[in-house]
């Protein structure tokens, strides 16, 4: 959580980054990453990544980045 937003989440199978809608197209490039999808839905600006594409810290570096450089620009109604 950032600012009271989800940022990053992690399970042993992959982690679940909240990025730039605008940048949902480019990052599904990149090896391991999908769309999240819930209940039949895809949400943009939500993408997993599998544990094989961030084995190296450079890798995880990377996708956290994405996340948190997009929490910054998240405004709204901190959650307590």
């Amino acid at each position: 959580m950032v600012r009271g937003k989800m940022c990053v989440t992690a399970r042993a199978e992959r982690i679940m980054c909240r990025i730039a809608p605008e940048q949902h197209d480019s990052a599904l490039k990149r090896q391991g990453c999908e769309t999240v999808v819930m209940r039949g839905r895809e949400y943009r600006g939500y993408v997993h990544v599998r544990a094989e594409a961030v084995r190296t810290e450079r890798a995880l570096k990377y996708w956290v980045d994405l996340a948190l450089a997009h929490s910054k620009t998240i405004e709204g109604k901190q959650r307590t």
